[in-house]
This record gives C-alpha cells, structure tokens and sequence, in this order.
C-alpha cells in the first residue's frame, strides 16, 4: 500500500497504533515523503498519541480531534485527497445505521484512485461474548459490509479474514 509521497489518513487513530505501524514499515521499506493524519474523537487518546510524537520527534504526522458522523465540518479543509484511508477498530462503535453514513463521510476524503482498508470486528459467537457483551460494539457479516460499502459509493471491494476469527480486513476504491 505504501509509495513515496502518499498522504495517509488514520480514521479513528485512538493513540496512533496503526500509524505507528505505518511509519515502522516506511522506515524498513525506505518510503519517504508521508504525510499521515489521524483523527479521533477521544481527546485523552489524541493526548497519548501527541506524546508520542513530541517524544520520538516525529514532524510528518498531524492529529485532531473529529467525529466521522461530522467530517465536514469537523477536519481542516485541506484534509482532502488522501491516497490511504486506514481504519481500525472505531467503525464497530458507530450505529449501525449510520455505517453508511460514516463510510461515504470517509469516502468523501479520497482523491480519485485512493483507497481504503479498513479491519472491522466479525459477527461470531465469541465475538458477540466479547465485543459486544463488554465493550457495545457491533459486529458485521461479510455480506452486510459487502452492502454497505456499495451503498456508501465503493467499488472494487474485496473482504478477507483478519487474525482467523477476529474480523474482517475490508479494501475498497
């Protein structure tokens, strides 16, 4: 996924985990010129990640504090036209009937060409104990997020399973 100069948004970042991937396999792989961005809409989260940042130095990454129900008016106007959308565990915490919404908020961001990834939580029995007995999140089928997807505006979906059981890892145009 990763190629010099892309512009990358984490959705969701919480404390910056999968940025902080991202930026470890730049850094083996010699991609240079990222621009990553993240957003999230637990400020103590956000406070964690700045920290990071601060602490390792850390310039080509920007946070702010957003909600994916109000993109528009929430994000800087010039966080538009990412080449990578990345998203981990914050879409199970949307309503359900609002995912669509959430997505084309999403899909709105991409420039023509970009992508998203996104690992969401399945619909099992051990999931349903854990994820949405403890923490209230949903689950999805591999149906529902096929559906939903297309409703939002995206093509060329493909959904794989993510750690066997866990979840899904859903890429879209």
């Amino acid at each position: 996924f990763l190629r010099p100069g892309m512009k990358i948004l984490d959705a969701g970042c919480g404390s910056g985990v999968l940025t902080k991937v991202l930026l470890e396999i730049a850094a083996e792989r010699g991609v240079a010129g990222l621009r990553f961005y993240g957003f999230d809409l637990t400020q103590a989260m956000l406070d964690r990640f700045a920290l990071f940042l601060r602490q390792k130095k850390i310039s080509n990454v920007e946070i702010c504090r957003a909600d994916v129900l109000d993109i528009p008016s929430a994000l800087p106007a010039y966080w538009r036209q990412f080449d990578l959308i990345v998203c981990s565990g914050m879409l199970e915490y949307i309503p359900q009937d609002r995912l669509a919404q959430a997505l084309g908020n999403l899909r709105a961001l991409l420039r023509d060409g970009g992508r998203i990834a996104v690992f969401i939580s399945r619909k099992n029995f051990f999931n349903k104990l854990l994820i949405t007995g403890l923490w209230k999140a949903g689950l999805y089928k591999k149906e529902q997020l096929v559906d939903v997807f297309q409703k939002s505006g995206f093509v060329n979906i493909k959904i794989g399973k993510f750690r066997s059981s866990w979840g899904f890892i859903v890429e879209a145009a």
